[in-house]
This record gives structure tokens, C-alpha cells and sequence, in this order.
């Protein structure tokens, strides 16, 4: 038997050693078998040859030398699949190619498939479903306007793998089995939902989607910050944005502190935000300027130094401590103290701030 195996391989490999030395055109087809298989004659030599060497009792297993398997993309609607399987319900698996001698040709494998008598391997990782079996939706309310760039969805499945984000209204996907816990994310909004995706079936989850939107207006640039509240106890801070003249954000139904700040000053305001619907706050904050300069030879001090401002009225309490000769600070009109300190020598002032008021506050420090 051993005899008869190695002389089988002889004769093999001598053929293919004469075939490709007699004809350049040949090794260029047997290199293009399957891409250009109608390029060649079915009663040409080399397909007499290949269909002789295929009924020797040359096993193609991985123990034979210079074969191995390469494992390609799935075949997807193969227009060969129903002639080659003479009607039969099977879809063909996936692609291999085999390496004999460095000779290659692609054959493709079946549920029953096999080389030579030799069954081919199962792939061990699972197939992704062709069809789409996840519908991603959000149920806007008719009352608002909400683009597609504010939408976004984000998907990690629950036993292993990355979580992937998309953006946009109506996203299918074809996921492989498994649970995944999916996020909807709209402006502040959130909301969250845990699926199980099989291929045989497709999935919509169901988004609530309770939502509005609030917008915030003011005269001038400030910081602003949004807490959900239940009476008067701030559950939770939604969002926050500095230097805008303006807020305008997707959150959830229900009622907000908006609270906009410039410097030292700040207004509150309460705004119920209903499904479907926007809601308008205007904010005015009532500010003035301090402009706080330390002289000595009646020119600025330029030098390194301190200053402490405090605001008087409802108790003394420190709204600023500048480190530099001068400084300029927003507070709500009230009524201050200034307190600069150069070389322990210390100088002071009491002063009253209005609404839209610019206030110097010089000290020499001679």
C-alpha cells in the first residue's frame, strides 16, 4: 500500500512538472481554474489530465505535504449552487482553497462536501445572519423637530464584543444570535432596552421616547446648567454648557431648574417641559462691572499682589480674591468691599453696584 501511495505522488507531481514546463498557457489556467473556468475547453488536456490525477489514491489530508486549508468569505447565492445540487434545499457553507504542490484551485463545500473521500472541516465561529434581524427606531413626538444627526444608537451585545454606535433615524442591522443591550440617545435624553436577536426572526424594540425641548435665551454670553427636579429637590444635573448666549436641548418630559451664570452672578428659573413640545425661558441676569486697579506713584502698581472682594448685603461672604495688580469681575448688583494687600500694607473700600453699572475701585498702595 505504501508503494502504491508513493508512486501515485511520483506520478502526480511529474505530470504536473511536464505540463507546466510544456505550456506557460496552462499553468495560467490552472492558476485561474475557477475565475475563468469558462475560458477552458471541457475536452482540453489538462481537464482529462486533472479528472485522471483526482481518481488516484492520493488522500488530501493535512498530513500530506504543501496542502493546508485557507478559508475565504461565505458564498452568497452561488448561481451554481442549484445545478450542483440537483434541487436539493442546501446552501453552500464556505469557500476553501487547497495547496497542492503549490498548485491552486478553489472548491467550495456543501453540507455532505468532501475531497477525495476526506470530509472538509466545520468552521467553528458562527455565521452572521444574511437577512436584517434588528430594527432600530425612535418614536419622535409630532410636536418637535429633531434631526437625524441628533439620534444615536448604540449597541453592545451582552456575552463578548465591542459596542458599536450609529446615527440616524430607521437603522436595520444584521447581528448574529445573541442578547444586546441598545441605547437611544437624543440630546440629553437616554433611555435603554435589552433585546434577543435571533436570525430566523426580526426585532423592533419599542422606544417611549418621552420628549421635548428646552430652550434657554439671554442677553449676554454665560454658563448654563440644567437639573430634572421633583418640587423643590434637584434629582440630578441633565446638562451643562459654558459661553452661549443660548440653550437648546432634547430632555426628557418633565420639569427643570435652568440656571445661567455670569461670573458671580446668576438667575434660576423653572420650566416644565411637556411631550411633543418646546419650552421657552428668558433669562435676564442683572450684573455690573468692578474694575479693580493698585497704584503706587499714582501709576498701576505692576507688581504681584492681593486683593479679596466681598459682597456685604445678606452677610459677608468672599466673591473674589484676584492675584495681580488689576482685575475686572461680573457680580449682581449688591453692596462690596475691596480689600487690596501690597509689602503688608493694606488698603480698603466699601462700594454699591447697580444693574449695568461699570464701578472703579482704585487704591493707592504708597
Amino acid at each position: 500500500m505504501h508503494t502504491k501511495l508513493y508512486s501515485a505522488r511520483v506520478v502526480r507531481y511529474a505530470l504536473l512538472l511536464a505540463l507546466s514546463l510544456s505550456c506557460a498557457d496552462s499553468i495560467a489556467g490552472i492558476s485561474r481554474y475557477e475565475q475563468a473556468q469558462a475560458s477552458v475547453s471541457n475536452n482540453s488536456l489538462w481537464v482529462k489530465v486533472s479528472a485522471w490525477l483526482r481518481e488516484l489514491p492520493l488522500l488530501a489530508d493535512d498530513e500530506t505535504r504543501g496542502f493546508h486549508w485557507v478559508e475565504t468569505s461565505k458564498v452568497m447565492d452561488d448561481p451554481r449552487q442549484d445545478m450542483r445540487m440537483m434541487g436539493k434545499q442546501h446552501a453552500l457553507n464556505y469557500q476553501r482553497v487547497i495547496a497542492p504542490a503549490g498548485m491552486f484551485r478553489r472548491i467550495e463545500s456543501g453540507p455532505h462536501s468532501s475531497v477525495n473521500g476526506v470530509q472538509l472541516r466545520q468552521h467553528v465561529n458562527a455565521a452572521i445572519p444574511a437577512e436584517q434581524n434588528l430594527m432600530l427606531s425612535a418614536n419622535i413626538p409630532p410636536g418637535i423637530l429633531v434631526a437625524d444627526t441628533e439620534i444615536i444608537w448604540r449597541v453592545r451585545p451582552l456575552d463578548a464584543g465591542s459596542e458599536r454606535q450609529l446615527v440616524g433615524q430607521g437603522i436595520s442591522l444584521s447581528l448574529p444570535d445573541g442578547k444586546y443591550a441598545i441605547s437611544l440617545l437624543i440630546g440629553a435624553y437616554e433611555e435603554h432596552t435589552v433585546v434577543e436577536v435571533m436570525h430566523s426572526r426580526q426585532v423592533a424594540p419599542v422606544f417611549a421616547t418621552h420628549i421635548g425641548r428646552l430652550q434657554a435665551n439671554g442677553e449676554r454670553l454665560a454658563g448654563w446648567d440644567v437639573f430634572l427636579m421633583q418640587g423643590q429637590t434637584p434629582l440630578r444635573k441633565v446638562l451643562s454648557h459654558g459661553g452661549t448666549y443660548q440653550l437648546n436641548e432634547i430632555v426628557a418630559a418633565g420639569e427643570y431648574d435652568v440656571v445661567a451664570t455670569i461670573g458671580d452672578a446668576r438667575q434660576r428659573a423653572r420650566v416644565r417641559v411637556g411631550q411633543g413640545e418646546t419650552a421657552v425661558a428668558r433669562l435676564e441676569i442683572p450684573t455690573g462691572r468692578i474694575n479693580l486697579v493698585a497704584t503706587l506713584g499714582n501709576t498701576p502698581a505692576m507688581r504681584q499682589m492681593g486683593w479679596k472682594v466681598f459682597r456685604l448685603d445678606g452677610g459677608r461672604r468672599e466673591v473674589a480674591a484676584p492675584r495681580r495688580h488689576s482685575a475686572t469681575l461680573v457680580v449682581p448688583p449688591g453692596h462690596y468691599e475691596a480689600i487690596a494687600t501690597l509689602d503688608g500694607k493694606e488698603r480698603r473700600r466699601e462700594f454699591t453696584v447697580t444693574d449695568g453699572t461699570d464701578n472703579s475701585i482704585v487704591l493707592a498702595m504708597d
